[in-house]
């Protein structure tokens, strides 16, 4: 049995692969779509915290939590699924007060009156 080759009119081996590859990239491709990424789950779970005022003051309470991993005030790495953020990424300590607590001790709970504009 003779053997065929492929000439100009038909695929090579080497073309043979490389659509081959292809496939497997756009198999893998079109796997992947439908399923969210951690940075749009992570936007997704803020923007719901941050539709309500309850929500959000809590999470701010919650950054405290933050001050324990934090070695000569900064945060160097973060348990997972930050850490993978973190390898080349150091993070300040969040401060001791949330700014509402600043807010409130700077301002007074009257805060939503019109500001004068004397201390500037």
């Amino acid at each position: 049995m003779a053997k065929r080759r492929a000439g100009p009119s038909g695929p090579s081996g080497r073309d043979s692969k490389k659509r081959s590859a292809s496939k497997v990239v756009a198999r893998a491709v079109d796997q992947s779509r439908g399923r969210p990424g951690g940075q749009l789950v992570a936007m997704k779970f803020m923007g719901w915290v941050m539709r309500s005022p309850r929500r959000f003051a809590l999470a701010e309470r919650l950054t405290r939590v933050g001050r324990l991993l934090a070695v000569r005030g900064r945060i160097r790495a973060l348990p997972w699924p930050g850490s993978a953020w973190t390898i080349s990424r150091d993070l300040p300590a969040p401060p001791a007060k949330t700014f509402r607590e600043w807010w409130l001790e700077e301002r007074g709970h009257n805060s939503h009156d019109s500001h004068d504009g004397s201390d500037r």
